[in-house]
């Protein structure tokens, strides 16, 4: 089975990302969860407010973990088939049991289960990905699809590192994904900034200080992130890394630019 058939991209035309599990709306379109909610997609079934009947919050079917007061979805989790939020609807976002029984169809939800334990395997089973880490690392085809996850992954987390760009919509496919090394921050950047100019922004997002006396460099990590190369800064950062991939910011020295 093909990973990407067990998803569907984002209906927002400035979106299209492919997510694992979509939200259907009303309207009968797929929408990821940022924009799954009426009024961020300009959804044609919206009711203005002085035509709204009276509505019990009641009555509405709530998101089963415990702590959490937010309507559910109609869409399941893949595992344990139950309702939840937006926020708790994955696996690892609250407490999955794989012993509920399936209702829907058992050869689908056992191909679904599969590609979900090779791609996201639970933390006992340390040895297994390990092993599976080396089996993909030698099957081009395989180690595609894994980029895919990880491009996919990366954007539900990255931030924009320009301030100017959380005003604005920058479709997916003009965004560079950064994660920084030794640090839990994930941004994205237009591709058409210069690597300096991205290190000046991750330096400002991160709080680094930085002058002409202490200069920083920013480098991409090589042979199994234990090597890195030093990037030029005058030079589209597109043009020098893959997308997504993971930056170092280490101490520099004078004219770096010139080697």
């Amino acid at each position: 089975m093909d990973l990407l058939q067990i998803g569907a991209h984002c209906s927002l035309p400035s979106c299209n990302d492919l997510d694992f599990l979509p939200i259907v709306c009303n309207c009968n379109k797929h929408f990821c969860r940022f924009h799954s909610a009426p009024d961020r997609h300009s959804c044609p079934l919206i009711v203005p407010n002085d035509l709204k009947p009276p509505l019990s919050t009641d009555r509405l079917q709530r998101c089963i973990v415990e702590s959490c007061n937010k309507p559910s979805l109609s869409q399941t989790c893949l595992q344990c088939l139950q309702a939840f939020c937006p926020d708790h609807r994955y696996p690892d976002s609250h407490t999955c049991s794989p012993h509920v029984q399936p209702v829907i169809e058992p050869l689908r939800s056992e191909n679904a289960r599969a590609i979900f334990a090779k791609h996201f395997p639970q933390p006992s089973g340390t040895s297994k990905r390990q092993t599976l880490r080396t089996k993909i690392s030698t099957n081009p085809a395989k180690l595609a699809q894994l980029h895919k996850v990880e491009l996919i992954k990366l954007r539900r987390r990255a931030l924009p590192g320009d301030p100017r760009d959380k005003s604005v919509s920058v479709p997916s496919d003009q965004r560079l994904h950064i994660k920084v090394a030794h640090t839990d921050k994930v941004f994205w950047f237009r591709k058409t900034l210069i690597a300096g100019k991205v290190l000046d922004l991750i330096a400002t997002q991160l709080h680094f200080s930085f002058s002409d006396s202490t200069p920083i460099d920013l480098c991409k990590l090589v042979d199994d992130e234990q090597g890195h190369v030093v990037l030029r800064k005058d030079q589209l950062l597109a043009e020098q890394v893959e997308d997504p991939c993971t930056l170092l910011i280490r101490p520099g020295c004078a004219h770096t630019n010139m080697s």
